[in-house]
């Protein structure tokens, strides 16, 4: 009897929303993602020159529409929370509700430390918030250092 209710348990059980994260690293064959080298130069901030060695992930934009967008005029959404007023340490966190929905779509976009390139990802039209999370320093900017997360699910 104990054989026949477990999977009976398991198939009636909703599956949960499937998270979509960034990698960690930069990376042009990351699965699921496009490698996108040169975003358009007005939607995305890059300071300094390209360097060598890794990328370690750095933060997210949400962008309405499709991904060729980011080429050329991306609507980048500003976050729904965490986006206004003093940050205070240790983190910032922020969230877009994206639960509406949108004919464009939207996409996730994965910034990386030290480089334009970017990782970009069609959201599926389930996906009803992303959230990023960044260190904040004594002064209250974003710091260098310091755990960095952002999603969607």
């Amino acid at each position: 009897m104990r054989s026949i209710l477990l999977p009976l348990l398991l198939f009636a059980t909703p599956l949960a929303a499937q998270e979509i994260t960034c990698p960690q690293t930069l990376s042009p064959n990351a699965p699921g993602f496009t490698f996108v080298p040169r975003p358009s130069p007005t939607g995305f901030s890059f300071r300094g020159a390209e360097g060598t060695g890794p990328r370690p992930f750095s933060s997210i934009s949400v962008v309405e529409g499709a991904p060729s967008d980011i080429l050329t005029d991306p609507a980048t959404l500003v976050p729904d929370e965490g986006a206004g007023g003093r940050m205070r340490p240790p983190t910032v966190r922020q969230r877009w509700n994206i639960s509406a929905g949108s004919p464009r779509g939207y996409v996730l976009v994965c910034q990386y430390v030290g480089t334009a390139a970017v990782l970009a990802r069609l959201l599926p039209p389930t996906t009803r918030e992303c959230r990023q999370s960044l260190p904040v320093n004594a002064r209250g900017t974003i710091s260098d250092n310091g755990p960095r997360s952002g999603g969607c699910r």
